[in-house]
C-alpha cells in the first residue's frame, strides 16, 4: 500500500490525491519524447501539455520544477552514500531509525510509489 518504512509515518488522508491525478494527467498529456527529457518542454509545449491535461500552465511548470528538484537530490545521494541516511532521517521528519527501509537503497525506493500512482510507460528517474 504505502512505500517501505512509511507506514505509520504518513497518514493516507494527508495525501493529496487530486493532486496525483493532475499530475498524472500533466505527464500522459506528455509525448514520449518529452518524458525522457524534460529540457525541450518549451513554453508551447508546456501551454499543449496544460491544455491536453486540463491543468494550468503553472500545474505544468509546478511538476517538471519538482522533478528536477526530485533527480538532483537523487543524483547527489547516489553520489554520497554516507549521506543516504541522514536524507531519509530528514526527509522522514527526523524520525529514528530507517524503520522497514532496511537494506533498500534509493533506486529501489524511487521505484515505490503510493498506491494508485502509476508513472508511464518511458517515465522514469
Amino acid at each position: 500500500d504505502m512505500m517501505p518504512g512509511l507506514a505509520g509515518q504518513i497518514d493516507e488522508s494527508q495525501i493529496d490525491k487530486a493532486g496525483l491525478k493532475h499530475q498524472e494527467a500533466i505527464i500522459q498529456s506528455m509525448t514520449m519524447k518529452e518524458r525522457m527529457n524534460h529540457l525541450i518542454i518549451g513554453p508551447a509545449r508546456r501551454k499543449r501539455i496544460a491544455k491536453g491535461s486540463g491543468t494550468s500552465v503553472q500545474e505544468v511548470n509546478r511538476l517538471i520544477k519538482q522533478f528536477e528538484k526530485t533527480k538532483l537530490t537523487m543524483k547527489k545521494l547516489s553520489r554520497n552514500r554516507g549521506a543516504q541516511a541522514k536524507m531519509m532521517q530528514q526527509m522522514m521528519g527526523g524520525a529514528g531509525g530507517m524503520g522497514g527501509l532496511g537494506g533498500m537503497d534509493m533506486s529501489q525506493l524511487a521505484g515505490k510509489l503510493p498506491k494508485g500512482m502509476k508513472l508511464p510507460k518511458g517515465f522514469h528517474f
